[in-house]
């Protein structure tokens, strides 16, 4: 399966949890962002959650060169994905994340339900071009 969210910029989770009343919380963009990833794969995802390994790639297309740091996106992503592509995103074995440079933002995201021979061969097999 793969996701395409345009013009739209990706929220993390880094920062975004409020705490009151003994509880944590997410704020609401968070919310709305795991929303939108979650609406988007019901659409494209066929079938139940898988329960074997997963492989994900996220490619995020930023509009100017202000540091991001990459690792801070995919939490949002991983978390609205489960209970939809997969049970528990402990299941994601290979996680590949690039960071582009480009006009608008963009967020690519493909997962795929595989079992692994050798993470070499399943990198070639799953690229993205």
């Amino acid at each position: 399966m793969i996701l395409q969210i345009h013009g739209q910029k990706p929220v993390s989770k880094k920062n975004k949890l409020r705490f009151g009343k003994g509880r944590a919380y997410k704020t609401k963009d968070v919310t709305s962002w795991e929303d939108l990833i979650r609406d988007a794969a019901k659409a494209a995802w066929v079938g139940d959650p898988t329960e074997g390994d997963v492989y994900m790639k996220i490619l995020i297309h930023v509009p100017d060169r202000r540091r991001r740091d990459l690792q801070n996106f995919p939490d949002t992503i991983c978390d609205a994905l489960q209970g939809i592509c997969y049970k528990d995103d402990s299941q994601i074995v290979h996680l590949e994340l690039q960071k582009v440079y480009a006009s608008a933002w963009y967020v690519q995201i493909s997962v795929r339900d595989t079992t692994f021979t050798s993470v070499e061969s399943s990198m070639s097999q799953c690229r993205l071009t």
